[in-house]
């Protein structure tokens, strides 16, 4: 399936500020970036870090004043797996804690709000 992502953020960092950014897609084996477009005010000095153990990626840079993020990409996770019958939902208090991290919300993220979506 091809996803389309937009996400744009506007921030007044007053003062100067040093930030890590966490709003690239991810890299897995079981999705491809297609394209993808980073879009920062020219001014700023970008460092990418490399992704991490999960294919989260990171940049870090110092805003000042009112700032403008925006990424966007298609993505094609056409190599999920579906999630195969007969699997069962495990009680809370028997999941591993590394689990976790992807089942409470967060400010980025609102997996509360989010089940109907991730349903479909």
């Amino acid at each position: 399936m091809k996803l389309k992502v937009h996400a744009a953020l506007v921030y007044d960092f007053e003062p100067d500020t040093d930030a890590i950014v966490s709003i690239q897609a991810a890299h897995s084996d079981d999705q491809t970036i297609l394209e993808e477009a980073l879009f920062l005010p020219e001014a700023l000095r970008r460092v990418q870090d490399p992704a991490d153990e999960r294919g989260e990626r990171r940049f870090r840079c110092r805003f000042s004043g009112e700032t403008s993020i925006r990424y966007e990409a298609i993505i094609d996770n056409g190599r999920r797996e579906a999630l195969r019958p007969g699997l069962r939902a495990h009680d809370w208090i028997d999941l591993p804690a590394p689990a976790l991290q992807y089942l409470t919300a967060s400010r980025y993220c609102p997996s509360d709000l989010f089940g109907r979506f991730a349903q479909r």
